[in-house]
């Protein structure tokens, strides 16, 4: 009867197990979702930045608006650094074997300086380190982009997409020699409200609608 009753024992507990590792799981994606779709919907185009949303299959880059932190700012003395409302994101998959596999994602501040003796325009992007990735778990990334008609596997126009597809899953998809494909994969469109922006701060010159 002992025997028994510690084999059923052990095999809910191992029901158990993988029940909680299941909600985690998805619970790991809708956060990733929910916050790549945040970001996403507050990118935006810019007239001095004409490269502000790339993108292909496994990587996207793109330009979003974020408040201006008040770390750089001390009461009673000068700003320590220039701040930006303006940050460069980038969110990648990576498969490298000299690094953790996963969905990666940088943040960069975009801040315009102009230098004393020549008074040109630079972008100041510092250098950061590479950070850790946001899941390890996530082994299969894909964006997709939709420009009003049809769906692009890559993005390096100067306007931004209308929308973005994200696909995201803990392998990658298999298909066999039937055209079946078989995998457990994740998808969200995500809408892009600066898409639709024509304001001429966000239109670069060279764009022409």
């Amino acid at each position: 009867i002992m025997m028994v009753l510690l084999f059923f024992y052990n095999q809910a507990a191992e029901l158990r197990a993988q029940l909680l590792q299941q909600a985690e799981r998805l619970s790991t994606v809708r956060l990733l979702m929910d916050r790549i779709t945040t970001e996403l919907r507050s990118s935006r185009a810019h007239a001095f930045y004409e490269a502000a949303f790339l993108g292909d299959t496994q990587f996207i880059q793109f330009v979003r608006t974020d408040l201006v932190s008040p770390a750089g700012w001390k009461q009673g003395e000068r700003v320590l650094a220039a701040q930006t409302d303006l940050k460069l994101v980038r969110y990648s998959l990576n498969g490298d074997t000299n690094s953790v596999a996963g969905l990666y994602r940088e943040e960069e501040p975009l801040v315009e300086t102009r230098t004393t003796k020549s008074a040109s325009v630079t972008v100041d992007v510092s250098p950061v380190k590479r950070p850790e990735p946001l899941s390890e778990e996530i082994r299969y990334v894909q964006f997709r982009y939709w420009d009003g008609t049809k769906w692009l596997e890559s993005w390096d126009k100067p306007r931004l997409p209308t929308g973005v597809e994200i696909s995201l899953g803990f392998e990658a998809p298999v298909t066999d020699e039937e055209g079946t494909t078989s995998g457990e994969v994740f998808r969200r469109v995500v809408y892009l409200p600066g898409g639709a922006a024509q304001h001429p701060e966000f239109t670069p010159a060279s764009f022409v609608v």
